[in-house]
Parts: C-alpha cells; sequence; structure tokens
C-alpha cells in the first residue's frame, strides 16, 4: 500500500512537471537554445529540492526510517522537509549563480512559469483523479495567476514577470492560508510565514526591476 501511493504521488507530480515544462517551451518566445537551457537550469534545481527533501524526511525521522524506509518517503506530510529541501536547493543555485554559470532574472522567470503550471496540473489531477473537492480554492487561484501570465507573457521583462507571479501566488496563499485550516503545496502543508516571505520577494524583484530601469536612463 506504502508503495502504492508513492509511486501515484511521484507519478502525478513528474507528469505534472512534465506539462509545466511543454507549456513553458511552447509560450515562451526565447530561442529555442535559450528554453532548452532555462529548462535544464529549473529541472536541475527541482531535482536538488526532491534530493534535499528525501534527506530532510531521513534526517528528522532517522529511526522510523531504519525500520520502514517506506513509511517515511511515501507521505509529503513534513513541512519541515519541504523547507530543508528548498533551502539546499537555493544555496547550490547560489553557489551556481557566483560562479557565472546561471542568470538569476531568466531562472526565475522560467521557474517561476513552470511551477504555476505544474502546480494547475497537479491540482487539477488531484481534485479529478482524487475527488479532492477541497483544492478548488487553491486550483481557482493558479487558475487566475495563469491567465495574468498568458496575458503579459513575454511583452515584460523577466524580473516583472517572475515578481508579479511571486507577489499573486504568495498573497493569494497568504490569503486562502487564512480562510483555510491549512493549505498545501504540492501534497505538503505550508505555513503563512512562507507565502509571506515569497510575497516579499516578489515585491523586492518588482522594486528592483524599477531601480535598474532608472538607473539605465540615468546612464542615457
Amino acid at each position: 500500500m506504502a508503495a502504492t501511493s508513492v509511486l501515484i504521488s511521484v507519478g502525478t507530480l513528474v507528469v505534472s512537471f512534465i506539462v509545466g515544462i511543454i507549456t513553458y517551451f511552447l509560450t515562451s518566445q526565447e530561442s529555442i537554445d535559450v528554453r532548452k537551457k532555462n529548462i535544464e537550469e529549473v529541472s536541475s534545481f527541482i531535482v536538488n529540492v526532491i534530493i534535499f527533501i528525501w534527506i530532510g524526511k531521513i534526517l528528522l525521522n532517522i529511526n522510523l526510517f531504519i525500520q520502514d524506509p517506506l513509511a517515511v518517503l511515501a507521505y509529503p506530510s513534513y513541512s519541515s522537509a519541504f523547507y530543508i529541501g528548498l533551502i539546499g536547493a537555493v544555496l547550490v543555485f547560489v553557489r551556481r549563480m557566483k560562479k557565472g554559470l546561471v542568470d538569476l532574472a531568466p531562472f526565475l522567470n522560467s521557474l517561476m512559469v513552470i511551477f504555476i503550471f505544474t502546480s494547475f496540473t497537479y491540482e487539477f489531477v488531484d481534485y479529478v483523479w482524487n475527488d479532492n473537492l477541497y483544492t478548488w480554492r487553491y486550483l481557482t487561484l493558479l487558475f487566475g495567476i495563469t491567465m495574468i501570465y498568458i496575458m503579459i507573457s513575454n511583452k515584460v521583462s523577466y524580473y516583472l514577470t517572475s515578481g508579479l507571479l511571486m507577489v499573486l501566488w504568495g498573497l493569494g496563499q497568504t490569503i486562502l492560508s487564512i480562510l483555510l485550516p491549512f493549505t498545501t503545496v504540492f501534497g505538503y502543508l505550508i505555513s503563512i510565514w512562507f507565502f509571506i516571505i515569497i510575497s516579499i520577494i516578489g515585491i523586492v524583484l518588482l522594486l528592483t526591476r524599477k531601480q535598474v530601469k532608472a538607473w539605465q536612463k540615468q546612464q542615457t
């Protein structure tokens, strides 16, 4: 039973991620080489998140893992492991960025676009396949953000796109956290402070864009 749950959960996430990548590839107007590079960077980041999540689960439940590994890895309910996974992946990314191996702006843009489409697919499958009526509110939020992205896609800068998506998603999830008893991201229970931080990061990106634009005008 635990093995089946693992396969279903992983399978749903993999299919959703593939849909997210394909949708990003089709909606982006960048060159094929740039799109491929961005997809590779996002895929590498996601793989690192998953690896660090599993490491976090094992470290947080080492005794149970020794007795029954699947009992620890099967269910995505450990929010602490999710935070560990995300922090670990971010640290790896920062290291790569300092080495000049990846640019922040296009990475954030492609990451947020793929994340939104992946989340929408994942929640839609959960809504239809598992008859999870609880997720319709989050699904509605993702649908609204998707429509906004389609309207501004390839018309504004990387920072504006990624910043706006972060603010909309973070504030939307913050509101849902207040209205609902709990909120989830890919099955993980997430605290409201996480969504607030994402919103703040999005606002910083929007302000950064304005500062960069003002600096460019001064130079000319």
